[in-house]
């Protein structure tokens, strides 16, 4: 432990948060680039609320992909539209389950940090729209033909690419981590015998 971090303030902070540098500072960006987006997107940009092209927004890529300004009261797709307190007390829990469970879910792992970074990041970005505004604000739409995908925002798309990264770690990885870690239990039992 950094002792002169830890001078006169009883609770050494920086030794508790050292280990998960990576986590942290990926959860802080996560949530700045949200936050920093939503507030021009609802403040400076001058895009009508509600309004889809060709009637608004800004066309990036025409037909495809464009950048609107539309709020939400619910969660994905609308689901739980109306239940901010349901769902601001459902993020709550999954930031607290992040902070608690650190240890159980290998939060020392730089992969981990950057999922879980990741997935702090975006929780909070929309749980702060949720708390302050009552709804949380989506900007990126994309049209596939005659689809529309749901508009969203950064914090989602952060949580989106934590689970994608999670699932493939988990899928791919952890069992090449647990059979090499097999191997030399093995290795390890056969020389002492």
């Amino acid at each position: 432990m950094n002792k002169e971090c830890c001078k006169g303030h009883g609770v050494c902070v920086c030794g508790c948060l050292k280990p998960y540098t990576a986590f942290v500072a990926l959860a802080l960006s996560v949530f700045i680039a949200d936050q920093a987006s939503k507030c021009w997107i609802s403040r400076f940009s001058g895009l009508e609320l509600g309004a889809y092209p060709p009637h608004g927004g800004f066309e990036v890529i025409p037909g495809f992909f464009s950048i609107v300004y539309n709020t939400n009261s619910g969660a994905a797709w609308g689901m739980f539209a109306g239940q901010r307190v349901l769902l601001a007390l459902l993020a709550i829990g999954a930031v607290a389950a992040i902070l608690l469970l650190r240890r159980n879910i290998e939060l020392h792992r730089k992969s981990m940090q950057v999922v879980f970074g990741l997935m702090l990041g975006g929780i909070v970005g929309n749980l702060a729209d949720r708390v302050l505004f009552g709804s949380v604000t989506d900007f990126l739409d994309f049209t596939f033909g005659h689809y529309r995908w749901p508009t969203f925002n950064i914090a989602d798309s952060a949580m989106v690419v934590a689970v994608s990264i999670y699932i493939v770690y988990s899928l791919f990885f952890q069992k090449k981590t647990c059979a090499s870690e097999v191997a030399k239990d093995g290795d390890l039992s056969d020389k002492s015998k």
